[in-house]
């Protein structure tokens, strides 16, 4: 389980595998050419496609057990409760649940479905929602095409668990919202502080260690594609000039490392 956990500071963050995905190459980076991948195909599978990690994050922060995300669900044979339960997590010991964004595969398991009703998976939490990111993915022109939205998100509205974020707004002491938008109009990375020592969740400003040195490539999936790539400039250069320790959750498994250069080149040095 040491591999799968880190500290910084005060504060461990436990990493899970929800599922991995499976994506060819040309259809997930659409702007970048074969031959920028055969430079990089080290991050690629065996078979030529990119195989993203579905990863989401336990924070164990001034007491409370935090969950950032919570992966892509069942959709994907998702394994996040049992990767929980081998980490020494439970679900009953979340108070809340922190969204970096509401793509489907950071929000599969907010409900669970049985019988024909849903409840929460995290019977005991709140969920912290980014405000931009809600009224984006709500609205009625955007709705009809996230239909996940109507059974993962907008359930926990109905119950009065969702509290709305804004940037800068503190989770505990130790964790703060950091507005890092692009891939998705609100979305936020957190930001951690502990006992002199910090770090970030990453979130989805970036999907694959090429793009350590590969700042500017996008994925397809990125909505706002200039802003984007501009934020990712600025959140990988405060991460380099402040050594920051990174959790990434599309990156390999358990998607810890940190930005360091390498005769002049920035590259991800996984922990």
């Amino acid at each position: 389980m040491a591999n799968n956990s880190i500290r910084i500071g005060n504060v461990e963050i436990v990493a899970f595998s929800d599922a991995v995905g499976n994506f060819p190459v040309a259809n997930a980076w659409p702007e970048v050419s074969a031959e920028a991948w055969a430079a990089n195909k080290q991050y690629l599978g065996e078979d030529g496609n990119w195989h993203p990690n579905m990863g989401c994050f336990a924070v164990r922060s001034s007491g409370r057990t935090i969950m950032v995300d919570t992966g892509y669900g069942p959709g994907l044979d998702g394994k996040l409760f049992d990767a929980m339960k081998a980490g020494g997590v439970s679900v009953e010991d979340v108070t809340t649940v922190t969204f970096t964004h509401l793509h489907p595969d950071h929000v599969g398991w907010n409900m669970i479905t049985e019988g024909g009703s849903s409840r929460p998976a995290f019977p005991n939490a709140r969920y912290l929602c980014p405000r931009t990111d809600f009224d984006f993915f709500t609205s009625e022109e955007n709705l009809e095409q996230f239909p996940y939205i109507k059974e993962q998100v907008l359930p926990l509205v109905d119950l009065g668990l969702v509290d709305y974020v804004e940037p800068e707004t503190d989770i505990t002491p130790e964790l703060r919202v950091w507005s890092t938008p692009g891939h998705t109009p609100g979305h936020v990375s957190i930001l951690v502080s502990s006992a002199g020592e910090k770090g970030v969740i990453l979130g989805d400003v970036a999907h694959t260690p090429a793009q350590a040195h590969e700042t500017g490539w996008n994925p397809g999936f990125d909505i706002v594609q200039d802003q984007s790539r501009a934020t990712r400039h600025t959140v990988f250069d405060r991460i380099e000039r402040e050594g920051l320790t990174v959790a990434a959750g599309h990156f390999p498994h358990p998607s810890f490392g940190k930005l360091v250069r390498v005769e002049g080149r920035r590259i991800w040095q996984a922990l």
